[in-house]
C-alpha cells in the first residue's frame, strides 16, 4: 500500500499534456473537444494537489459504456433464466469531492428480467441520487433477490404485460440468433457508439484477443 504523503507527493508532480488536452487560463488542464475540466485544484495535507478528473465528453463516453453493459447483463440473466425483483446502485465520486457516494435501492413491479423494465428504472434511480455536478470514479449495480425466472408473472391492474412479453420475446430471439450465428450476429444501437467495446469484446477470449 502507498503511504497516503507519497500518494500525494504522486499527484502534485507535473502531468504531461495529451493531444486533446490545453491548459486553461487558470493553469489547469481541460478537454480541447468539450472544454470541461480534466483537473481539478485542492487542498490536502497542507499541500495544493492537482489530480485528474473526467471531462464531460469522458463522463458521457463512461455512461454509455455502462448502458452497454447492462443490456448486456440482462441479455445474461435470460439466458440464465434468472430474474430479480429490486436493483441497487451506488456510485462512488472521485476521492477529489471528499464525500462519500451515492446509493438506493428501485424495487420493480415484479420479479423480472425484461431490460425494457429494468434499465428505465435504473435510470430513473440513478438522476434521483446522483449529483451530475461531482466527478464519477466507479458505480456499482447489483440485482437483488435473484430467483428462477419460470414465466409465472405476479400482476396488478397497472402492469403492462404485453410490453414485458414483447421484450422477453426479443431477448429470447436475440439469444437463439446469438447461439446460432456469433455473438456479433445482432446487435443494439448501443454497440456501435464510439465508446461502446461490446463488439471487441464479444471476439474475445477469457478477455483477451482471439487469434481468429
Amino acid at each position: 500500500m502507498i503511504p497516503i504523503c507519497e500518494e500525494i507527493e504522486v499527484l502534485t508532480n507535473p502531468v504531461q499534456l495529451k493531444e486533446d488536452e490545453y491548459l486553461d487560463e487558470s493553469g489547469l488542464i481541460c478537454c480541447s473537444k468539450c472544454h470541461t475540466p480534466r483537473q481539478k485544484r485542492i487542498e490536502a495535507a497542507g499541500k495544493r494537489i492537482e489530480p485528474r478528473c473526467m471531462c464531460a465528453c469522458q463522463t458521457a463516453d463512461y455512461e454509455k459504456r455502462e448502458r452497454e453493459r447492462k443490456h448486456r447483463e440482462f441479455l445474461d440473466m435470460v439466458a440464465k433464466k434468472l430474474a430479480t425483483e429490486s436493483v441497487s446502485l451506488y456510485v462512488g465520486y472521485s476521492y477529489t469531492q471528499c464525500i462519500g457516494g451515492a446509493k438506493g435501492t428501485a424495487k420493480l413491479a415484479c420479479e423480472t428480467n425484461a431490460d425494457s423494465i429494468i434499465i428505465p428504472a435504473i435510470a430513473t434511480l440513478y438522476k434521483r441520487i446522483v449529483n451530475p455536478a461531482y466527478a464519477i470514479r466507479r458505480i456499482c449495480l447489483c440485482c437483488n433477490s435473484v430467483v428462477e425466472d419460470r414465466g409465472v408473472y405476479q400482476l396488478n391492474m397497472f402492469d403492462d404485460i404485453s410490453t414485458q412479453l414483447r421484450s422477453r420475446a426479443i431477448q429470447e430471439t436475440m439469444l437463439g440468433i446469438k447461439a446460432k450465428y456469433g455473438k456479433n450476429s445482432i446487435l443494439k444501437g448501443v454497440n456501435y457508439d464510439p465508446a461502446a467495446t461490446g463488439r471487441e469484446r464479444n471476439l474475445q477470449i477469457g478477455g483477451h484477443k482471439s487469434n481468429g
